[in-house]
């Protein structure tokens, strides 16, 4: 694998920033993170990644920031809106505008290859017998999903035009160590092992669950062939795993290997959110066509490794298990 020495990324102090910075530090690159702010950091202090402080996110400071620091790749990992609510501005802007903004600054600064970051939620729900492709018709059913889409969208025709290379890399369900405390994994995690009962929605939602680790390697490989491509180019690759499981599988699984009673797991307390995309799995066939990339770890290792990495940094939860 043939990476650049330097690359920017933006995102890269969140869940799958942090580990992409830790990988691409792996194969020797220098790192930037290119962030606003940095009181959320996930970086460990004795990582060598740099923090790029940006006052703003105007093309003007992009291509700048760019021309100065020189990167022979720039990936965006920044999203807003993922969990929780966010004004529609802020998510017009960093979802849709932000990735525009670092296409034209990376074409005026020398047409240094972007890597940008999908959602699987930009798509329609697949069906049992069919994957999700990346020519698959697109139905956002939220703010977050469609502010995604248009970035999607509009990338691959810009790219063109400015004759940059451009990567949509779709991601679908990323978890593992690290995710956020409000995301579903984590909360089973600490309500089982603290024989707490969680209230959930029936469970019958079917995602396509990819571990981190995976998902950073994923976005390395995408990152290396990217300077391979020919300008004005922008292919649009899925990371996923091609493997349906419905969320109450999700959560026995977290209970048996916690060793904790199924019945703590209140499936239909919460309604199921109207409009939600019934099934969403996709196929992976054309990133791995393109980088050899396939996703290694299963489901039940990706869990325990989740489980064991949240109990050791809450011995409080531990000991109560």
């Amino acid at each position: 694998m043939l990476l650049p020495k330097r690359v920017l990324v933006f995102g890269g102090e969140g869940f799958i920033g942090s580990a992409v910075a830790s990988l691409l530090r792996a194969h020797d690159c220098e790192v930037y993170s290119a962030t606003k702010h940095s009181a959320d950091s996930k970086l460990a202090p004795s990582t060598s990644t740099q923090l790029c402080m940006l006052s703003d996110q105007s093309t003007a400071s992009l291509t700048a920031l760019f021309q100065e620091l020189r990167p022979g790749a720039i990936i965006n990992l920044a999203a807003k809106g993922v969990t929780g609510k966010t004004a529609t501005a802020s998510l017009v802007d960093t979802n849709s505008l932000l990735p525009l903004r670092q296409l034209e600054a990376a074409a005026q600064a020398g047409k240094i290859p972007l890597v940008h970051t999908g959602s699987c939620f930009e798509l329609r729900s697949s069906t049992q017998q069919k994957l999700l492709t990346e020519t698959s018709d697109l139905r956002p059913r939220t703010a977050y999903a469609a502010t995604k889409a248009a970035a999607s969208l509009l990338l691959p025709i810009l790219a063109s035009e400015y004759e940059t290379t451009a990567v949509v890399l779709r991601l679908f369900g990323v978890y593992g160590p690290g995710e956020a405390d409000s995301r579903l994994l984590p909360q089973l995690i600490d309500s089982l092992s603290s024989h707490q009962p969680m209230a959930l929605t029936s469970g019958r939602q079917i995602r396509d669950l990819c571990y981190i680790d995976d998902v950073a390697q994923a976005i390395v490989l995408a990152t290396s062939q990217a300077s391979a491509l020919p300008r004005g180019s922008a292919p649009v690759w899925q990371v996923s795993t091609g493997i349906g499981t419905s969320i109450k599988r999700v959560a026995i699984t977290t209970a048996r290997l916690l060793h904790a009673p199924v019945s703590l797991l209140r499936f239909g307390e919460i309604p199921d959110r109207a409009g939600e995309p019934r099934r969403l799995v996709g196929s992976h066939q054309a990133l791995s066509q393109a980088t050899g990339w396939a996703p290694s770890v299963s489901l039940r290792c990706g869990i325990q490794r989740t489980i064991e990495a949240r109990l050791a940094r809450s011995p409080l939860v531990a000991k109560a298990s």
